[in-house]
């Protein structure tokens, strides 16, 4: 979730979590999950965050999913609600054929609402999407993407959209939703659920990824503030 215009002139906020899954019996099944977030907000006048995540899972001794993300983003405030931006995206992912993809996207945002309770915006922007393929091939395409971010107390939900700008029906979008439960003023476990669609994936490459992750977060603003 990115970070409403803060009280205090700069803040900066660091988050790590990690989690996964656990099954033994008819089917053994293990996931590690760690994520990464690095934000330094000064009200109204620009904002840098830094992202990142790890997947990996194994069923029955088989490697079943590896993922990499990471993005840098930038923003000037214009005024409380509307600013522009500019982010880098890159993107590993072996078991969807995506050795190496990068996303650099120029765009605007608005805040519908910054409070501590509740937060939403809404971000639009132009970019340019470049996939190196595990299969040797290589693509690319500009981009529309539309991102929609919403949070209310312990609820998060952050969804990302990628148009290819020529062909609409050409899409893909993650959808994150979050519930965290505080255990004391520095962390928190956090349940999530990440959705991941491709309308046209690689060959032989399912359309849908869905992972449901517990883990361990660790916030070093704490809950006070």
């Amino acid at each position: 979730m990115l970070a409403a215009p803060a009280p205090a002139e700069t803040v900066i906020d660091r988050k790590l979590s990690l989690g996964g899954k656990l099954a033994a019996g008819n089917t053994d099944l293990q996931s590690v999950s760690f994520v990464f977030r690095l934000n330094r907000n000064r009200r109204l006048t620009d904002e840098t965050t830094l992202k990142g995540r790890f997947d990996r899972e194994y069923a029955d001794g088989l490697e079943t999913a590896y993922k990499l993300y990471g993005s840098g983003r930038y923003a000037r405030s214009w005024n409380e609600r509307l600013y522009n931006y500019y982010k880098l995206e890159a993107e590993h992912d072996r078991f969807q054929d995506i050795a190496l993809r990068l996303i650099p996207t120029v765009g605007l945002g608005y805040w519908f609402a910054t409070g501590a309770e509740e937060s939403a915006m809404i971000e639009a922007a132009a970019g340019y999407q470049w996939e190196s393929l595990i299969s040797r091939e290589e693509r690319d395409v500009l981009l529309l993407t539309v991102s929609a971010d919403y949070g209310r107390g312990p609820f998060s939900n952050d969804f990302d959209l990628y148009l290819a700008a020529g062909d609409l029906a050409n899409y893909r979008f993650t959808n994150l939703a979050g519930l965290a439960a505080r255990l004391n003023g520095r962390f928190a476990l956090k349940l999530t659920l990440k959705e991941e669609y491709n309308n046209r994936p690689a060959a032989g490459v399912e359309r849908n990824d869905l992972v449901l992750t517990v883990a361990l977060e660790y916030s070093s603003r704490g809950q006070e503030e």
